[in-house]
């Protein structure tokens, strides 16, 4: 693993050192970082999601976030997938760095380390996907699609039991691939379930349904959290695009 990236990190104890003084102290940080997470754990109540740019998090990554970006570009021109980036220290410090303002955003969520990456490129010769590249993120869907994740997914104040945390390694945007969701107050299915019929269906009823549809571009370093009820989707890629 070393010798395929060997400007990342593979058990390296003084690297560790680093970043476990690198924690964003959102639970027990200043005012103005407790202020930031309270209207950010807001959103994600009202709407199901909240997007959050580099430069709003307040605080530095301890990793070179286009570092980890050329890991996984090198990894996937072996033939590894892309989740072989975990391998590295870099994404885990990325993790840990979250686990207080993931705590204090979702209501009191603790991290399980379920993870994914993926790498998104349209090929301009050829519109079908490897293994380690795809032209499109997953088809529409909700993280937790049944009606059970309704009545047991949420606390009394309305903060989902379970919440994704997604982090462009480059910047992510209609173009190149970005998330897309479909907010909650435009989403009868998001708090009422779905009761056995497809939530594309139940929400575009209407053409004018679809202009509730809101593309998330984000900056690489930036985050979007979401609720596992909140319907969402990666574009496809222009062949275009400068980069994935």
């Amino acid at each position: 693993w070393r010798g395929l990236c060997p400007w990342l990190h593979v058990e390296d104890e003084g690297f560790r050192q680093a970043v476990r003084r690198s924690v964003w102290p959102y639970a027990e940080g200043g005012e103005a970082l407790a202020d930031q997470a309270d209207a950010w754990g807001e959103r994600l109540v009202n709407e199901g999601y909240f997007i959050a740019q580099p430069e709003e998090l307040s605080l530095p990554w301890a990793v070179d976030v286009a570092a980890v970006a050329r890991g996984v570009e090198a990894l996937i021109a072996t033939g590894l997938p892309p989740s072989s980036i975990l391998a590295y220290d870099e994404p885990w410090a990325m993790a840990s760095q979250l686990d207080q303002l993931v705590r204090v955003v979702s209501g009191g969520n603790e991290p399980i380390m379920d993870w994914a990456a993926f790498h998104v490129r349209a090929s301009p010769s050829s519109p079908s996907s490897s293994s380690s590249s795809a032209p499109a993120g997953w088809p529409p869907h909700r993280d937790r699609g049944s009606d059970d994740s309704v009545h047991a997914g949420f606390r009394s104040d309305g903060s989902p039991r379970y919440t994704t945390f997604w982090l462009p390694l480059t910047d992510a945007t209609p173009e190149s691939s970005c998330l897309m969701v479909v907010p909650k107050e435009k989403d009868p299915g998001y708090s009422e379930g779905d009761r056995g019929k497809s939530p594309l269906t139940t929400i575009f009823s209407t053409p004018e349904a679809f202009q509730h549809i809101r593309p998330l571009p984000t900056r690489a370093g930036g985050l979007v959290a979401f609720s596992h009820r909140l319907l969402h989707w990666g574009s496809v890629a222009d062949p275009r695009a400068p980069a994935p």
